[in-house]
């Protein structure tokens, strides 16, 4: 069973776009960030939504939450975890089956990856094998 988690980095990562527009809001206007005042609008969105959108790749595996979501029930809200990345508190929604996509669809993608790995291997065993050490007379 792989657990559901409510994570409130998927959250923000839902709705990056309305808090990224109302971080710059209250940034436009506050005295303290003076650097953002002269930022276009659309320009200061992006990059909050760039930092707001990678959130969720730094957290994808981490040991500590994994086995404290493992651990809890649905409907569980579990003791603040500590991992890499800072504290956590996990609600646990559900847990479902992992779902394996069927060989037949995947197929195609399997040959072309192993297609792939033979020309790599073939390109790193011509330079392993040429000659560098030319000489140009000059």
């Amino acid at each position: 069973m792989r657990p559901h988690a409510t994570k409130l980095i998927e959250i923000v990562e839902q709705n990056a776009r309305a808090i990224a527009q109302q971080w710059y809001k209250n940034v436009k206007i506050n005295p303290k960030t003076p650097v953002y005042h002269a930022l276009p609008e659309d320009k200061a969105i992006e990059q909050a939504l760039s930092f707001y959108s990678s959130f969720l790749k730094l957290f994808s595996t981490d040991k500590p939450f994994e086995d404290a979501a493992f651990a809890a029930a649905i409907g569980d809200v579990t003791e603040p975890v500590r991992t890499k990345f800072g504290w956590h508190v996990i609600k646990l929604d559900d847990t479902r089956e992992a779902q394996f996509p069927e060989f037949d669809s995947v197929k195609a993608q399997i040959i072309q990856r192993q297609q792939q790995m033979k020309l790599q291997n073939y390109q790193e065993s011509l330079r392993k094998a040429a000659k560098t050490d030319y000489k140009f007379s000059q």
